[in-house]
């Protein structure tokens, strides 16, 4: 057939292109070659007189093909191939595609590359959303809200230095934690080192809080009356239940001036931890010795 470029016995030589180039058509088949391909399809059970589909991965000759396939055969491939000039490899198509996707992969490794941890809370709704009023209500009009917003914290003194051990593993902290190396430096039995644990429990109080996440009309980064000292629950206790239990004392208790030290203030704190305060716990005894 003419559309196939075939050409039989008798038919002229094709005409030569401007440049001298013949154009060269696609051989005759061999009728025998044809019949004996037939042949092997039909002992593969293929009907060559059916229009459905075959299970075969290639097109049988006369066989009807799917839209996909009549796709990607006569527009997608062909033009891939498509080449304007006489030079095979200048194909502007698949040359196109190529530059296409490397730059496309190339955008999105420079954006991967830029990606970072958050910063600050997911927002998923803007800020005049229905969505968004209701925590905004809920975290600033009602007690409870502030209150969720904040966290326990623990402040430890006296500890220098850490050692991890060998098997410890950042994702689960509670196990093999490692040993801590204490500060010999350390020491709250005499009267300056109680002052200073008291001067920073003040000083913390007083803290203020800056960042957007401080809700509830709180200015300090810790909420009132919500820090325990461990300094001021011992004074209150000894006071109370040990410098003014007989009575004998003419002037209420002084922390600053009455409070005991050296052997005498560690064997009272031995005896605070044995109450129900909530720092009665904050003092560490390893081996009988103030750590």
């Amino acid at each position: 057939p003419p559309e196939l470029g075939l050409r039989g016995p008798d038919e002229p030589e094709p005409p030569a292109e401007p440049n001298g180039t013949a154009v060269q058509p696609l051989p005759v088949p061999d009728e025998g070659a044809v019949a004996a391909k037939h042949a092997a399809l039909a002992s593969d059970g293929v009907d060559l007189t059916s229009d459905v589909p075959s299970n075969l991965p290639y097109a049988t000759p006369g066989e009807k093909l799917r839209p996909a396939e009549r796709f990607f055969r006569q527009y997608y491939a062909p033009m891939l191939n498509w080449a304007p000039t006489k030079h095979a490899w200048l194909k502007p198509v698949s040359i196109g595609l190529v530059c296409f996707w490397a730059t496309l992969g190339g955008v999105g490794a420079r954006f991967a590359f830029k990606l970072r941890p958050p910063t600050k809370q997911e927002q998923w709704f803007t800020a005049d959303h229905m969505y968004t009023g209701f925590g905004d209500i809920s975290s600033n009009r009602f007690l409870s809200g502030a209150e969720d917003s904040y966290v326990d914290m623990q402040i430890v003194l006296g500890v220098a230095g850490f050692e991890r051990s060998d098997n410890f593993v950042v994702w689960n902290p509670s196990k093999n934690r490692g040993k801590a190396t204490f500060d010999a430096s350390f020491d709250i039995r005499e009267r300056d080192g109680q002052e200073a644990l008291r001067e920073l429990c003040d000083a913390m109080r007083d803290v203020p809080c800056t960042v957007k996440s401080c809700v509830g009309g709180f200015v300090r980064f810790i909420r009132p009356g919500e820090l325990y000292c461990p300094i001021e629950e011992f004074d209150e206790w000894y006071g109370d239940t040990v410098y003014n239990a007989t009575g004998a004392k003419t002037s209420s208790y002084n922390g600053k001036k009455d409070r005991p030290t050296g052997d005498s203030f560690i064997d009272l704190v031995k005896d605070f931890t044995r109450t129900s305060y909530d720092t009665a716990s904050s003092f560490g005894f390893i081996i009988g010795e103030l750590a």
